[in-house]
């Protein structure tokens, strides 16, 4: 019978997460997460098929924390142009903090898990979207979520146009 490891996902993407502010994308490595979280090499290819994955589920972790975080900041948000810069804030930090991972030639090569990973992250910044809007009482059409949630998805990691930009369009359509 398999021993079973309390807890042994989340051992490995602690010990993980510590090995990237250590070490690049390029030098993690899996039997360096093994040693460090005590578990076996094999152990973690059953949770994490390969690196990319298991960098990925790291992502989606902090990704959800700071979905938690903004969805605490909504009730102090008072206007949409602050509520739209929480969120611009957010992916910015979450891009910062992951943008070696995601232009990794080894990510670049899983070009459905890129394509299912940007339409999840657009799903979820209209969901913010809409909760601001709710918050300060306004209205959204679908195809301006649309748009909003690509603007600031695209200001967010591009920075060819900023936040302000966003609000100036935002505004314009909202009268």
């Amino acid at each position: 019978m398999p021993k079973i490891i309390e807890n042994a996902k989340e051992k490995i993407l602690e010990v993980a997460k510590e090995e990237l502010k250590n070490h690049s994308y390029d030098d993690l490595s899996i039997r360096e997460i093994a040693k460090k979280s005590g578990l076996g090499v094999g152990t973690i290819y059953n949770y994490y098929p390969n690196k990319v994955s298991l960098v990925a589920a790291l992502m989606l972790s902090e990704w959800t924390s700071s979905i938690s975080l903004f969805n605490e900041k909504l009730e102090g948000i008072s206007s949409l142009s602050n509520g739209l810069e929480e969120i611009h804030s957010l992916i910015s930090s979450f891009w910062l903090s992951n943008r070696v991972f995601l232009q990794s030639a080894e990510v670049k090569e899983y070009s459905s898990f890129q394509k299912k990973g940007h339409m999840m992250i657009i799903s979820q910044i209209k969901e913010m979207i809409i909760s601001v809007y709710r918050r300060v009482g306004k209205r959204i059409e679908e195809l301006e979520l649309t748009l909003l949630s690509h603007l600031l998805l695209d200001s967010a990691l591009d920075q060819d146009f900023g936040i302000e930009d966003i609000l100036v369009v935002t505004n314009k359509l909202s009268n």
